[in-house]
């Protein structure tokens, strides 16, 4: 399973979660809000730094 398999079946319920490549080109966004997740340890990917994002 590829990354983004591993990221959607570590989120949580109709909220929207990104890698921390995708934070860091986004962050600066008016019109969007961050909940950073910290380190989310994922099956065969080992831990990966998430957060949530949710329009303003």
């Amino acid at each position: 399973m590829n990354t983004a398999g591993r990221m959607e079946s570590s989120g949580k319920l109709s909220l929207v979660n990104l890698s921390e490549a995708t934070f860091a080109l986004i962050k600066g966004s008016p019109v969007l809000a961050f909940t950073q997740r910290g380190k989310v340890l994922t099956k065969e990917k080992g831990e990966l730094t998430m957060c949530l994002v949710e329009r303003t």
